[in-house]
């Protein structure tokens, strides 16, 4: 029920992230604020499916990637 995400690229930074379901539909937002190099996304209220995860970095780099809960 944990996403670990390794953002080595970008260590000291803020970081929004998004968590999208398929449809979509933003059903989550959460600011990290100077994180190390990994951070733990806890995904154990998330029903099964596939969602993405989109990471926004100060710098204006956006990621997206997608996960499947199980």
């Amino acid at each position: 029920n944990r996403l670990h995400i390794n953002t080595h690229q970008f260590v000291n930074t803020n970081t929004k992230v998004q968590i999208i379901e398929l449809s979509g539909r933003i059903i989550a937002k959460k600011l990290y604020t100077e994180i190390d190099d990994t951070f733990i996304y806890d995904t154990s209220a998330l029903n099964a499916g596939i969602y993405f995860m989109t990471l926004s970095f100060d710098n204006g780099i956006n990621q997206t990637f997608k996960f499947i809960k199980q």
